[in-house]
């Protein structure tokens, strides 16, 4: 039971990092998630880290974007309507 509050903590703190766009901030959040045995691809209620950071307005989004592929996040993971991080990151024209 505290194993599971563990990973969903690391799993928000994910969230929270890629939301604030500070990549030290990101790669901490990628090794505590996987310290405590969490789900990079977990996703929220419609989509997961990556679509956020894919149509992030941070000016670290593609890093961001970048730490979380190596992190094995999924590139080809629809969210709630289907699209991928890839397509929200073409759609993303404020980079």
């Amino acid at each position: 039971m505290a194993e599971e509050a563990g990973k969903r903590r690391s799993e928000r703190e994910l969230w929270r990092a890629v939301e604030s766009g500070e990549l030290v901030r990101v790669e901490e959040a990628i090794a505590a998630l996987k310290a405590a045995g969490g789900n990079i691809n977990v996703t929220g209620r419609y989509f997961a880290a990556i679509h956020c950071a894919a149509q992030s307005k941070q000016p670290t989004a593609p890093e961001m974007v970048g730490l979380l592929l190596k992190a094995d996040a999924d590139p080809n993971l629809g969210h709630a309507i289907g699209r991928t991080p890839l397509a929200l990151a073409a759609n993303n024209t404020s980079r």
